[in-house]
């Protein structure tokens, strides 16, 4: 006999949790690759990665509270927390492995990371222009197929 809960098995709950943390993990993870580009780029490692986590989880709840009408909504911003702390620890790891607390500890042939936010701007918009130019012709040919 299984368990119920608000009158569903608690297998069903626990599949829709985990359903819903994969969802907001790989939101928040595709979010943060496009947020390290902007945020905090002159910061100490570690409040660089609590910048980029905590505007990849701000967009992923953002997106999934306002992006479709569910009475479930009101829990995004909690459901989300988990998937935004291992957003923190991959970047914290990331940028303490690569900070110098000097730049004469800097080895030969390492190049210092562009600190200006249009280059991160410039590389996401050039990639998102490229993805366009690829799928263009997927996106026509199914328009083409299914009119009259």
């Amino acid at each position: 006999m299984d368990t119920l809960i608000f009158g569903q098995p608690l297998s069903d709950w626990l599949l829709g949790i985990g359903f819903v943390l994969a969802i907001t993990g790989a939101i928040q993870f595709m979010a943060s690759f496009v947020v390290v580009k902007f945020v905090g780029l002159q910061s100490p490692p570690i409040r660089r990665a609590v910048l980029t986590a905590a505007s990849a989880y701000a967009l992923c709840s953002g997106f999934l509270i306002f992006g479709g009408a569910s009475e479930y909504a009101i829990w995004v911003p909690l459901v989300s927390i988990p998937a935004a702390i291992g957003v923190y620890h991959y970047w914290k790891a990331g940028f303490l492995r690569a900070w110098y607390d000097d730049p004469s500890q800097i080895p030969e042939g390492v190049g210092i990371a562009n600190q200006d936010w249009r280059v991160g701007l410039y590389a996401v918009a050039g990639a998102a222009i490229i993805l366009m130019v690829k799928k263009a012709p997927l996106i026509f040919a199914v328009q083409n197929s299914t009119s009259p």
